[in-house]
């Protein structure tokens, strides 16, 4: 008789959700959530906890996209993982940089291009008011409190650098 993994009990699916949350491992912990829906529902929902610091990308280097898909290739320096993360909805942006941390720096296609900031690994997303000035030549942006996020939106600040 083979095991069901699906009926693990609900407490010892919260200590490994915990623990793969506590060593980096918010890459490790969305697939631990795929699993299956009662792993699902034994876990915390990361895409609209912005107070839990756990829930953000920490160390990841978004490295390449990979070629006419919309994947991305990212590499944590500090755990040596590397991780291959499909964003089909990046069709509906301009990408305009990634974060030393990070997370993405999107802008809307349609005027007035808003500014939007995504966590590839939960694919939370803030929208900013302020919209992308692309007439100017963007050189670089950043993210405030990148590592520290505070927890309401609104007090979070983005920069983009113009030519």
């Amino acid at each position: 008789m083979r095991p069901d993994w699906s009926s693990l009990p609900s407490e010892l699916l919260g200590h490994i959700a915990d623990f793969l949350l506590d060593t980096n491992d918010v890459d490790c912990y969305m697939d631990f959530r795929a699993v299956c829906t009662s792993w699902r529902s034994a876990t915390e929902e990361p895409k609209g906890n912005l107070s839990d610091l756990r829930f953000r990308p920490r160390w990841w280097i978004i490295v390449d996209e990979i070629f006419q898909t919309d994947a991305r290739l990212m590499i944590n320096p500090v755990t040596g993982r590397v991780h291959r993360k499909d964003l089909p909805l990046l069709r509906k942006y301009d990408v305009i940089t990634t974060t030393p941390c990070g997370f993405l720096v999107l802008a809307d296609l349609e005027p007035p291009h808003a500014a939007r900031v995504l966590n590839p690994l939960t694919g939370h997303m803030i929208r900013f008011m302020a919209e992308v000035p692309f007439e100017l030549g963007i050189s670089a942006a950043a993210l405030s409190y990148c590592s520290q996020m505070p927890a309401a939106p609104e007090k979070c600040k983005i920069a983009i650098g113009t030519q």
